[in-house]
């Protein structure tokens, strides 16, 4: 039976969640796939998918290694196109992303 979803370990959505980020990141588990967009020029290492990266990712699969990818609010792809890659060949539905919302102002705990 294939796999509709792999949710991301807990130890590696969990290092987003720091009171010092003030919210900048936020994990939204579960995620349809075919909702994420893909804008290349968002991208800050513009290289294309490296296809034998991917055949690496899902022939030799390892849970402790498969970290959310980062997006934008409007849920543009920022990082992680190689997982995406993977995700989508490995015909998963759904993904665990990071909602990157930008530097976000210190509270009045922080000043």
């Amino acid at each position: 039976m294939k796999k509709a979803y792999i949710p991301s370990p807990e130890y590696l959505t969990s290092m987003y969640a720091k009171p010092e980020f003030n919210g900048r990141w936020i994990v939204t588990s579960k995620i349809p796939i075919e909702k994420i967009k893909v804008d290349k020029t968002l991208f800050s290492n513009q290289n294309e998918v490296n296809w034998a990266d991917v055949e690496s990712i899902t022939e030799n699969f390892e849970i402790g290694a498969w970290f959310p990818i980062m997006v934008n609010p409007a849920l543009f792809l920022l990082d992680g196109q190689h997982r995406l890659a993977a995700a989508k060949k490995m015909k998963l539905k759904y993904l665990d992303v990071v909602v990157d919302n930008g530097e976000q102002p210190a509270t009045q705990k922080d000043r």
